[in-house]
């Protein structure tokens, strides 16, 4: 992980990943609040820790990361962000968490050039349009 503060976890980065990925708060807040750990910190791939919550549907955790200054960014061999991860596994919720929590930058592509419209588009929202609708209101200018 980067961002790796000399205050010392009894854990590795990999186990942190793991806490996040399985939802085990804890152990994430206290690395984050102790300073072991940032919560803009990635894995190898460049996956951060806001992705890993996204991914898995941990809520929880992405809220206490965002208020700890995570951020929205690309990352990973796919290039996404979180929120493109959130629409790809249909987590719709989290998907409103990111869309609610962060400024969002909807025109973000992919390494496949797709946004986050675009990748609703592609996995379709038949019967259930809230990802559509929170892409679309977020790209309207009031």
């Amino acid at each position: 992980m980067s961002d790796v503060d000399a205050v010392e976890a009894p854990y590795d980065a990999e186990d942190l990943v793991a806490f996040v990925q399985e939802g085990d708060f804890l152990p994430v807040k206290n690395a984050i609040v102790s300073g072991a750990f940032s919560a803009r910190s990635t894995d190898a791939d460049g996956c951060s820790l806001l992705h890993w919550a996204a991914i898995n549907n941990r809520i929880q955790i992405a809220k206490f990361l965002i208020k700890n200054g995570a951020e929205s960014l690309p990352g990973g061999i796919l290039g996404e962000t979180p929120l493109h991860w959130a629409l790809r596994k249909k987590y719709y919720a989290m998907a409103h968490v990111l869309h609610e929590h962060l400024h969002l930058d909807l025109s973000l592509k992919s390494k496949q050039g797709l946004d986050a419209l675009n990748l609703v588009i592609r996995l379709g929202t038949t019967g259930y349009p809230t990802a559509a609708v929170v892409v679309v209101n977020s790209l309207c200018v009031v």
